[in-house]
């Protein structure tokens, strides 16, 4: 049994206590939010897994209270985490800590202490997540690579060197266009994206209909301010809700 699948299997047996009445007869709830400070989009299927835990012994792993697992709707993730109140002993001490998933991997985890209930800690906790060692920005957002335009403000574009959109390095955004080359800032958190500021491009002289496409994609970005991604497809949305532009990745 693999260890994600074993911690599911923990959270399941937790679940049908509470249920059937052999675990605590009445509980209480922790509450709090999780975010990260990172720039980062996450896919639509990444989910958050709150722990609450016994830290009381130095010398001894951490005793598992409550956990729950919840789909990643936005940053902050608000959550809620229900405990058996006659666990807590006022004496000992007591700590959230939380890990963002997808498809079984750690993208992002607590890194310090977030004491809760006893010494002096509140119910209400707003933890602060580190982007797990080895992912790179653009990993992490599963946005990393490049993405080729398929449609520009609902027009199909057909040709076969049509251009791409680079979101590999973080906090940037750069774009091959039909003629010329751009990059610039993009502020990405949770489905949320801005180009921030003027894009800087090179200045080849282009032919009329590819220098119009390079200046309306670069438009289209900018105006863009969420967007939603299924698998291996990418729209971005503007203020008022219009697709101004659809992307595949590119191969």
């Amino acid at each position: 049994m693999t260890r994600h699948t074993s911690f599911r299997a923990c959270i399941a047996l937790l679940g049908l206590l509470a249920m059937t009445g052999a675990g605590w007869a009445e509980s209480a709830t922790l509450t709090g939010s999780a975010a990260y400070r990172e720039r980062i989009a996450l896919p639509p299927d990444a989910e958050l897994v709150v722990r609450l835990e016994d830290v009381s012994r130095m010398d001894a792993p951490a005793t598992l209270l409550s956990a729950r697992r919840i789909a990643m709707t936005g940053v902050p993730q608000p959550f809620s985490l229900a405990y058996d109140p006659a666990l807590i002993d006022e004496r000992m001490s007591y700590a959230v800590r939380a890990e963002i998933q997808h498809a079984g991997e750690v993208w992002f985890r607590t890194t310090q202490a977030f004491p809760v209930l006893t010494r002096g800690a509140a119910g209400h906790v707003d933890l602060i997540l580190t982007r797990a060692a080895g992912e790179s920005g653009g990993e992490a957002s599963g946005l990393a690579g490049r993405w080729t335009v398929t449609e520009l403000r609902g027009k199909l574009l057909i040709s076969e060197d049509r251009p791409e959109v680079d979101f590999s390095e973080l906090g940037r955004i750069g774009v091959k266009g039909a003629c010329n080359g751009f990059n610039g800032a993009a502020e990405i958190e949770g489905d949320k994206l801005r180009v921030a500021g003027p894009m800087a491009g090179t200045m080849r002289a282009c032919a009329g209909e590819l220098e119009q496409m390079d200046r309306d994609l670069v438009a289209a970005l900018s105006e863009a301010r969420s967007l939603v991604r299924r698998d291996d497809r990418l729209a971005l949305v503007n203020a008022e809700g219009v697709t101004v532009l659809r992307l595949r990745r590119s191969e």
